[in-house]
């Protein structure tokens, strides 16, 4: 998925390429191989709070994107990096990321995620918040970039997230694609 992110966005120039702990750490890897921008560890991850974006509340969502990353600030003071993420759920961590990185004097911050932008809840057993809570499903790319206030925001298109997960390079039907496309391959009932 780094790979092909790295070919969508081939003409980002930057220092180096940072992936956010743990979750972008291979996309990275990849990227940074593809485009030749050096790989560097930017943050450290503090392992024991878990994941944000299933708290139950804004503020313990909050909380825990400020204790789950502090920047490394001889790393990324003074550079241009391009920040890889798995995806956007809220957008809660990634603002919280990307402002501790401009405190920390990073100069300019390319946000790429290694997945299409996540529209529509998972049924299936992956526990993302409702519709009206997930940020690609209500703001265009262009809201989401001022909101998370970086220089780009990129996003693996669909069609390369398919090539990068098939054996064969072209069925997006072995898995399935609901959270990103909006269409479920079972019916889904709304319960009350």
């Amino acid at each position: 998925m780094g790979e092909y992110l790295a070919q969508q966005m081939k003409n980002i120039k930057a220092d180096i390429v940072m992936p956010v702990p743990d979750t972008g750490y291979f996309a990275a890897l990849g990227f940074s191989r593809t485009s030749g921008i050096l790989f560097e560890n930017g943050f450290v991850r503090n392992h024991y709070v878990g994941r944000s974006f299933i708290k139950p509340s804004q503020n313990l969502r909050n909380l825990t994107a400020t204790l789950k990353l502090r920047p490394i600030g001889e790393v990324v003071s003074g550079k241009e990096i391009i920040l890889i993420d798995d995806s956007i759920v809220r957008g809660t961590t990634s603002k919280r990321l990307i402002n501790v990185l401009k405190e920390a004097g990073a100069k300019k911050i390319h946000f790429a995620l290694s997945c299409p932008t996540i529209i529509g809840p998972c049924y299936y057993g992956i526990d993302t918040p409702s519709k009206e809570h997930l940020i690609a499903a209500n703001n265009s790319v262009e809201k989401i970039k001022k909101y998370l206030n970086v220089d780009s925001l990129n996003f693996l298109s669909l069609d390369n997230l398919v090539k990068a997960c098939s054996s064969d390079n072209k069925k997006s039907d072995v898995f399935c694609v609901a959270c990103f496309t909006g269409k479920y391959p079972t019916k889904i009932s709304k319960s009350a």
